[in-house]
């Protein structure tokens, strides 16, 4: 009985009664709950239906009597401003993220993630292919008269050329022991 009639005081604080008026308002409740005790009914029978929720009760009571100022403040009207909120910025989210693709800003992640083809002329071929694997490539070899030790003297596609990760690097590696060997350096496009 004592909660109810405190939560019923913070209400009326909160819609703006006066202290001698809420104290006035808590001494009629008082007597009102205590009246209903002795008779053995409910405080749902003395105060009505609004007697289970002591915020609603306080500030219909508060109205009946004409003394809040200011009106209290309904659930439904709280929950709709924050179901307006979150629809606006649903709404801002979905239009950026359209305007993003409409003015071509929005990449794939495929597309997002290219690399630049390291230049892997004159390096032995087990250094070239460590390379093009750090670079994120697949690594063909071709070599010529099947010389494990030789240099690379082409590639495909050549150094520079700004193609998806994950793409294969052919390298082309000649017989000769020396990186200005046999062959001519040249990339094969």
């Amino acid at each position: 009985m004592s909660s109810f009639i405190e939560q019923c005081r913070r209400e009326w604080k909160r819609l703006g009664v006066t202290d001698s008026v809420a104290e006035e308002m808590a001494t009629d409740l008082a007597a009102d709950l205590q009246e209903a005790k002795a008779e053995g009914a409910s405080p749902e029978d003395v105060l009505g239906a609004d007697a289970g929720d002591p915020r609603v009760f306080a500030a219909s009571w508060a109205i009946e009597r004409g003394v809040a100022t200011r009106q209290p403040k309904s659930g439904f009207r709280r929950h709709s401003l924050l179901i307006v909120v979150a629809v606006a910025v649903t709404l801002l989210a979905v239009s950026a993220f359209l305007s993003l693709i409409a003015f071509g800003q929005f990449r794939s992640a495929k597309s997002a993630v290219t690399v630049t083809v390291p230049n892997l002329l004159a390096y032995k071929q087990g250094q070239a292919a460590n390379i093009a694997l750090s670079y994120g490539f697949m690594v063909t070899t071709v070599t010529q008269k099947g010389s494990p030790d030789g240099f690379v003297f082409a590639q495909s596609p050549i150094g520079g050329t700004s193609v998806p990760r994950r793409s294969t690097v052919t390298i082309y590696v000649n017989a000769c022991r020396k990186p200005d060997g046999c062959y001519k350096h040249h990339s094969v496009g």
